[in-house]
């Protein structure tokens, strides 16, 4: 049985003022006051969800963050939604939302589930702890966020956080984060870079228990900035990035407790003093460990446990990756192609993560040089 369908909302902040009725013939000329009008009559659809249809073009400027005490509490069964649009409603356009510099969040209510964010630039907002912060079962979804001193993207448990392009965050705080998501979420193929005068805290990603992080860039330009943080219990980190290019004092990679696969994921550019490729702080427990790869690293891997498997990890002597072009979000993928020094035959992309059919391969300690294999399932890339 087909659900309930969503009722579509649209908002053009062009015309900037508390007017319409929310048609593409004629859109509410607010967000807030689109939230409001739907909360007040005809009231929120407590099945199928309202979709709110931000028009591209002129940003919707907020004076304070986004208020849901007149529309309701979304649920699972009634999401709130809101998207960009350019000329037809789901047509993949991006709305852009401004924090107009403030002290706020666009969006900060950390207990309200079912609210999901897709096509939108989500931006400058200033000293604000946030630029997005949700509860269980959201969702931001190919969204640009920045410009804020605190933490991008922050969801509750049950979430996903997927192709999203994340910077200008933070000041430094251990705090910050450019994503944070709760238990039993999913990060996958986002990408986090210092820019602008602001940088994240100890760690650019934040996942907890049962979660997953797949496909994730992390580009880090502040020596004492970190890549990924697993705070919890079975984790899986699959197939990630983690490169800071100013010979980083901090942590690629941070996971503990148990049940955890490391698996595929490329970590480099910690040389600086202390830097580490990845740890494991919690002794005495079983993780999977296989297929990872370390360069340019003070320490590739320090784990404290006694017993993890680990199978096929590769130390690599010189620079990974192609670099052709400059290296910005939009050429990402060329940026990080994986250079010729890792060639091997075409069957084995086709294998399981990280390893191939031989009885011997790179094991964590050895060094990769040109003319030795190992799988290009080493990169994030072949994931995407």
């Amino acid at each position: 049985m087909a659900g309930t369908p969503v009722t579509d909302w649209v908002v053009d902040p062009a015309i900037n003022a508390d007017s319409g009725v929310g048609t593409l013939g004629d859109p509410f000329g607010d967000l807030q006051y689109a939230l409001d009008q739907v909360g007040t009559s005809p009231g929120r659809a407590a099945n199928g969800g309202d979709a709110f249809h931000v028009k591209s073009g002129t940003a919707e400027v907020m004076n304070a963050k986004l208020s849901i005490a007149t529309y309701g509490t979304p649920a699972l069964a009634g999401p709130l939604i809101i998207r960009g649009f350019t000329t037809s409603l789901y047509d993949g356009g991006v709305g852009q939302i401004s924090g107009n510099s403030g002290t706020y969040p666009i969006f900060e209510e950390a207990t309200a589930p079912a609210v999901h964010f897709q096509d939108l630039e989500l931006y400058d907002c200033g000293s604000g702890a946030f630029v997005v912060r949700t509860g269980q079962n959201s969702s931001v979804i190919n969204c640009e966020v920045h410009g804020c001193d605190g933490t991008g993207v922050s969801v509750g448990q049950h979430s996903v956080v997927a192709n999203c392009h994340t910077y200008d965050l933070g000041i430094g705080s251990a705090s910050d984060r450019a994503i944070m998501a709760g238990n039993n979420s999913e990060i996958v193929m986002c990408y986090y870079e210092t820019a602008g005068t602001r940088r994240i805290g100890s760690f650019a990603i934040e996942a907890n228990s049962n979660s997953m992080v797949e496909g994730c860039f992390v580009v880090l330009r502040h020596v004492s900035e970190g890549g990924i943080l697993f705070a919890a219990q079975s984790v899986r980190a699959m197939h990630n990035l983690v490169l800071n290019i100013v010979n980083g004092t901090a942590i690629g990679m941070q996971y503990g407790i148990s049940g955890n696969a490391v698996v595929g994921n490329i970590l480099a550019g910690f040389a600086g003093t202390g830097g580490l490729g990845i740890q494991n702080q919690n002794p005495g427990l079983i993780a999977l460990f296989r297929g990872n790869a370390f360069y340019n690293s003070a320490q590739d891997v320090k784990s404290t446990m006694e017993s993890i498997h680990t199978e096929r990890d590769a130390v690599v002597s010189s620079n990974p990756w192609a670099r052709d072009g400059s290296l910005t979000f939009a050429n990402r993928h060329t940026y990080f192609r994986l250079a010729d020094i890792w060639p091997q035959p075409e069957d084995w992309q086709s294998l399981g993560v990280g390893y191939d059919q031989r009885d011997s391969g790179p094991v964590v300690g050895a060094t990769v040089t040109s003319g030795d294999s190992i799988p290009r399932n080493h990169s994030p890339l072949l994931r995407m």
